[in-house]
């Protein structure tokens, strides 16, 4: 409620000087370490620390693509240009070099991922030789540790060394997450998020990742008013109100949820930059519920493009898959011709090379069966099936390991549907899991004989809340 005036060359020292006052107003107790840091300036270059601010704006935003990613790094290159000792900007500079190596280090020509490896180890290094073991090293190391030496333990230990000197600090624990949700430790990476949303809740990646972190635990309802937080924050990205409405329905299964869900995708922006595949899918999803065959496949079509010219000679396992089940469906609506010409294509593909890191890599036996299947092999690709499921329900890793188990299902659907059910209640019970009964239930054309089997509507009756939605589509017999 005070007022408070001064020249703009000494905002630094009055936002020292009212954060002192907050302290002694709130009667806080402080570390040593955060007394310092409070009656410290981070820079007196007005123009550096604009520049800063602008970086990482950028990089706290929910999703930033690939050149406002390069933004933010001109805007830091510019920061720590204008002053050479800004521990803070060279800091944030490692940070956002290292983001952009793990961007391009899948890339047929690894010049770049060389060029941002370099120029992240040189930003770190200047960090350290400012403040040796100080917090914004070891939160700039941590981060360098786990995305470009893909070293878990040595990024953990430099995080945690950063949360004890500032334990509130909302972006080092988001750092921190990620090492959790690649581990799989959900229950620490909700919690971790949780606090970092606490601390601050303008930070659109935090409740970004929050939401996804609910999405992996089946938590749908509780995503809905943090994807609503985002609307308000970012309502240039039109995808967050589509979300919000997705799993409001995914969490109760009525059918007005889907009828405004269903509006909501109608009059997304297709243009918007923000994963526009995601619109794509949910346009399907629309189109399929409503016997919209060729609306499906025309979306699909331009989807399916898309992912192929992303990955130029790579081969993509996500994408085969989509490819047998697109297939699959299009026979069952009379479409052999094209179906059969999307199967060649993906044996084509399969035998490209792929590159391991990659999100949308996992193990080709997870798939191959069901491009065994489509193909006319059908006692090979049962033989195949059996041999790889003990290996992929035993998968705990993340993110592979819950994609395996989502495509096992799959290809339980279409090679063993006698096992559809038994693999389903397998791949549910493992806590790193994609899929759900709600899951399901919004998707039934991808497990068409999962849908229809006896324990799984039975499963779906004791819930209750998708009977009247799937009644209404014809999904489920009335009782």
């Amino acid at each position: 409620s005070n007022s408070y005036s001064g020249e703009l060359k000494n905002v630094f020292k009055l936002q020292s000087d009212i954060a002192q006052e907050i302290v002694e107003a709130l009667k806080s107790k402080i570390t040593e370490e955060e007394l310092v840091n409070l009656n410290s300036v981070l820079t007196e270059n007005t123009e550096a620390y604009d520049a800063y601010l602008r970086a990482r704006n950028i990089m706290n935003s929910s999703w930033y693509n690939y050149d406002q990613l390069m933004e933010a790094i001109g805007y830091l290159n510019n920061a720590v240009k204008l002053d050479k000792n800004f521990v803070a900007g060279w800091s944030l500079l490692s940070i956002a070099q290292s983001d952009r190596y793990g961007r391009v280090k899948e890339a047929e020509d690894d010049k770049e991922a060389k060029i941002a490896k370099a120029q992240a180890e040189l930003a770190l290094n200047k960090t350290k030789e400012l403040q040796p073991s100080g917090f914004y090293y070891l939160r700039a190391d941590g981060y360098y540790q786990n995305i470009v030496k893909e070293d878990k333990i040595k990024a953990f230990k430099s995080l945690d060394s950063a949360l004890e000197i500032f334990p509130n600090d909302a972006e080092t624990l988001f750092y921190l997450s990620q090492i959790y949700m690649y581990l799989g430790q959900f229950d620490d990476l909700v919690d971790t998020l949780e606090t970092a949303y606490a601390i601050d809740n303008q930070n659109g990646m935090v409740i970004y990742f929050l939401t996804f972190a609910y999405e992996l635990t089946h938590r749908y309802e509780d995503m809905v008013p943090f994807l609503e937080r985002l609307i308000k924050l970012e309502p240039e990205n039109t995808n967050y109100l589509l979300q919000s409405k997705y799993y409001q329905f995914l969490a109760d299964g009525k059918l007005e949820s889907f009828r405004i869900y269903e509006n909501v995708v109608k009059k997304a922006d297709k243009k918007v930059k923000l994963d526009n595949r995601n619109i794509v899918n949910h346009d399907m999803v629309v189109a399929m519920f409503n016997n919209d065959y060729n609306s499906y496949t025309e979306a699909w079509k331009g989807k399916w493009d898309q992912h192929h010219k992303g990955h130029g000679k790579w081969s993509c396992p996500l994408q085969i898959n989509d490819e047998t089940n697109q297939a699959n469906l299009m026979i069952k609506n009379g479409n052999s011709d094209l179906a059969f010409e999307i199967i060649e294509r993906a044996k084509q593909t399969k035998e490209m090379p792929y590159n391991k890191e990659a999100f949308c890599i996992f193990n080709k036996a997870t798939y191959n069966p069901k491009l065994e299947y489509m193909t006319g092999n059908i006692d090979l690709a049962r033989k195949q099936f059996e041999e790889i499921i003990p290996k992929i329900l035993n998968n705990n890793s993340f993110p592979r390991g819950a994609v395996e188990r989502s495509i096992l299902l799959e290809t339980a659907d279409l090679v063993a549907p006698d096992r559809v059910y038994s693999i389903y209640k397998q791949v549910t019970s493992n806590p790193v899991s994609l899929v759900s009964m709600e899951t399901v239930c919004a998707n039934p054309w991808i497990y068409p004989n999962l849908i229809k089997d006896p324990d799984f509507i039975k499963e779906v009756k004791e819930d209750g809340r998708f009977v009247n939605f799937l009644v209404h589509y014809n999904l489920m017999a009335k009782s």
